[in-house]
């Protein structure tokens, strides 16, 4: 959890001095309703969550340690007080089948977020996954830097479009 936001909330409400915002890595299903109402009060205007995925098994494999269920309850109660919700989700991430964008878009729809920022997966240098591709079902992963880009994927004018729109390639199942 963010330092500051339990900093924040613990003040009382005529001591705010500005409004903020945070981000949560992962959700907890104890962050009660009335945390969040403090939270309000003590001038929260948005909260962020690094949600990644919306598929369980995904999340899971990912070791997100996170359940869509809680995330839909806390965006449903900070609707409820007016906390403007930002939800962080990747496109490309290990486990993801073909029903992973109706997924997204049925959550989307079921819960509205106010903002939605969607990024590529990209396995980064030291990471779990670049550590043991192979758990993860990548068949390969580019060691030229200069392709890895969180928000976009980069495409070259070829035939073999594929090959560079991004740094890796999962086995085919």
């Amino acid at each position: 959890y963010h330092i500051f936001f339990f900093l924040m909330i613990r003040r009382p409400p005529r001591s705010t001095l500005f409004p903020y915002t945070t981000l949560f890595r992962s959700v907890r299903a104890d962050i009660s309703e009335e945390t969040l109402k403090h939270a309000k009060e003590s001038g929260l205007v948005e909260l962020s969550f690094g949600l990644e995925s919306v598929d369980k098994k995904v999340l899971s494999l990912a070791n997100k340690g996170i359940k869509v269920s809680d995330v839909e309850k806390m965006i449903y109660n900070c609707h409820k007080y007016n906390i403007k919700t930002r939800i962080y989700l990747l496109n490309g991430l290990p486990g993801e089948d073909k029903t992973i964008v109706k997924k997204t878009i049925d959550f989307i729809e079921k819960n509205n977020p106010d903002l939605i920022l969607l990024s590529s997966f990209m396995p980064y240098p030291g990471s779990p996954i670049t550590n043991n591709p192979q758990k993860y079902g990548i068949k390969w992963i580019s060691k030229d830097y200069d392709k890895f880009n969180h928000i976009i994927c980069r495409f070259k004018d070829s035939e073999d479009n594929l090959k560079y729109a991004v740094p890796y390639e999962y086995y085919k199942n």
